[in-house]
């Protein structure tokens, strides 16, 4: 059986700017949950576009992660509030993201 979350993570998601503290640490990041379990993460750097390819599983309240060059498992806890954003929890830091219309 599916986690009942797993329907709402599928597409994109940008950093939400307002979350300040996320954005300082994080800049210009985006991911895109894909139904078949791959997550691509982009973060753009200046002129720079960084693109890390992932796969990923929903594990109660955590978002299992696991990088192909680095097959070890990541585990960060999430929530989807009231108004839709989604929150990640990672080594201490809370990051907010808001979907995508583009």
């Amino acid at each position: 059986m599916e986690p009942p979350d797993t329907d709402r993570i599928i597409g994109n998601w940008v950093l939400d700017q307002n979350d300040s503290a996320a954005y300082r640490g994080l800049g210009d990041a985006s991911m895109e949950f894909l139904p078949d379990c791959r997550l691509v993460y982009r973060v753009l750097e200046g002129d720079r576009l960084q693109i890390i390819l992932l796969t990923y599983r929903l594990d109660g309240a955590e978002i299992v992660t696991k990088q192909e060059s680095d097959p070890r498992e990541e585990r960060s806890g999430y929530w989807i509030d009231a108004t839709g954003r989604l929150s990640i929890t990672s080594a201490g830091t809370r990051a907010t993201f808001i979907r995508s219309t583009g």
